[in-house]
């Protein structure tokens, strides 16, 4: 930790590794970013790079919610996560693209206050934008992740909704389950009310990815190559989730572990 100091370090190859909103940040904050930002803040331009921040991801969720039955409470020890699935939305074109997982809130042990299945689109096709508002690493990028924007997403995520309202109303969650607090009934009915529900209580994944996007030289969005080398730049690499050409149908930790060991070979030329 440099405790706040400011301090340049050279090298022949410099890898910038801060993750997938930090990693546009700084290159956008070093001059390789979209002309327009870099000229607004009076940041000099290394290399105009378009697509810096675009294309993001991350993963909308949503959390149905339950009263539970007089008394339920998790056993001591147990896991807040223990039960996860997996299927396709109705109409979707894509496998498996719904996640659902319950959770119960409240302290291990405690008299659960209510439980919670979250409901999460594990492959949306709308993408966002992340953008600097000032010539400052210590301000925070703009986020906008325009959730639901494309119609795919709107009509699946509302779909797998009612999918898992119908999967809980199953006898079997008698023993764990009184009722159902949201969505209603009546919302559940109507989709224009389920869409007003949903944009309500919609919430992100930690999954925020592709905003460094890779992509052949003939990509016009690529940011960098199959080596993960920044296009225009040389001796300069961004090695994170920032670099998913595409945001994977699961939670994104593993994926980036992996990119960085690959990467990690090739520039150590192990096979």
């Amino acid at each position: 930790e440099s405790g706040g100091e400011m301090f340049q370090l050279d090298g022949e190859t410099i890898i910038l590794s801060a993750g997938a909103m930090a990693s546009p940040q700084l290159l956008i904050l070093s001059g390789v970013g979209p002309k327009a930002i870099l000229e607004n803040l009076i940041i000099p331009v290394v290399h105009e790079s378009p697509n810096v921040g675009k294309n993001m991801k991350n993963h909308p969720a949503v959390s149905l919610r339950f009263k539970p039955v007089d008394g339920y409470s998790l056993e001591a020890g147990s896991p807040r996560n223990q039960l996860g699935l997996r299927f396709s939305a109705k109409g979707s074109t894509h496998k498996n693209d719904i996640q659902v997982q319950t959770l119960t809130s409240g302290p291990l042990g405690h008299e659960a206050d209510e439980i919670r299945v979250g409901c999460r689109l594990e492959f949306p096709r709308g993408f966002g934008e992340l953008t600097i508002t000032a010539n400052d690493a210590n301000v925070q990028p703009k986020l906008d992740y325009q959730f639901l924007n494309d119609e795919s997403d709107k009509v699946r995520l509302r779909e797998a909704v009612r999918e898992c309202a119908r999967l809980f109303e199953d006898p079997g969650f008698k023993e764990v389950i009184e009722s159902r607090i949201a969505p209603t009934d009546e919302q559940l009915a109507s989709d224009d009310l389920l869409d007003g529900w949903i944009a309500s209580t919609l919430s992100i994944a930690g999954h925020t990815c592709r905003t460094c996007k890779m992509g052949p030289e003939s990509d016009p969005e690529a940011v960098v190559d199959q080596r993960c080398n920044v296009y225009g730049v040389e001796g300069l690499m961004v090695i994170d989730a920032s670099v998913m050409p595409e945001i994977t149908t699961a939670n994104t930790n593993a994926t980036t572990i992996m990119i960085g060991e690959r990467v990690s070979a090739f520039i150590t030329g192990e096979n």
